[in-house]
């Protein structure tokens, strides 16, 4: 009779919390959280930043001749993605090493898309 009962509130329990979550999840999506506003780096953490991503992207690049050292991948694929790679950190250079923000442009993957209305 105590398991019984156990599992009955038990089951009452996960039930207000499932609907607990579900209403703050939707109250999260009904409210637009504005976009963080834009920031700038001082050049001493550009200078820490450049350092840093650097010495990524060399490691990356040591890892790319290591496969192509191995014959993992050929020398021209090798070639590519060193290049993508050199693309990329300029890409990160020229946007003074702040990620970029797609707040507000993009769904989320998991969220389903608001019908469009023709007004």
């Amino acid at each position: 009779m105590k398991k019984w009962i156990f599992i009955v509130l038990a089951g009452i329990m996960m039930t207000t919390v499932s609907f607990t979550g579900i209403s703050a999840s939707v109250q999260a999506a009904e409210e637009k959280v504005p976009a963080p506003a834009e920031k700038s780096l001082t050049d001493a953490q550009k200078a820490e930043l450049e350092s840093m991503h650097k010495d990524v992207l060399q490691r990356e690049k040591d890892i790319i001749h290591k496969y192509v050292d191995y014959g993992v991948m050929t020398k021209e694929t090798g070639d590519m993605i060193l290049e993508h790679m050199d693309k990329r950190f300029e890409k990160v250079k020229e946007n003074g090493y702040v990620p970029p923000r797609h707040f507000g442009k993009l769904p989320h993957p998991h969220q389903k898309p608001e019908p469009r209305t023709n007004d």
